[in-house]
């Protein structure tokens, strides 16, 4: 019998937790409103820090590793998507409070 080499596809375990995880913020600005867009924006860098996190794990603990280019990709259009409406919605409450005219 051969041995079946488990193949861990890296990029996509973090993809999936930053959509839940950024999502989950979102939401709570949204409905709650005691977040601030600033700290959101500020905590980009957890995806970068779960990539390097999930690459060294599955280095470890697999023999092959193919990195999800696509989900790679999914998560850094996200991010980009978040952002930008994350940015819409601050200019929309900047121009409601009458700051620009």
């Amino acid at each position: 019998m051969e041995k079946q080499v488990r193949t861990h596809r890296v990029g996509a375990i973090t993809a999936g937790l930053s959509m839940v995880v950024f999502g989950v913020l979102f939401i709570l600005h949204l409905f709650i409103g005691s977040l601030d867009y600033a700290l959101i924006f500020r905590l980009w860098p957890i995806m970068l820090i779960g990539l390097g996190v999930e690459l060294l794990i599955s280095n470890y603990k697999s023999d092959q590793v193919i990195y999800d280019k696509p989900a790679v990709v999914l998560l850094f259009i996200t991010t980009l998507f978040a952002m930008s409406m994350a940015g819409a919605d601050m200019l929309l409450q900047i121009v409601k409070d009458g700051l620009i005219h």
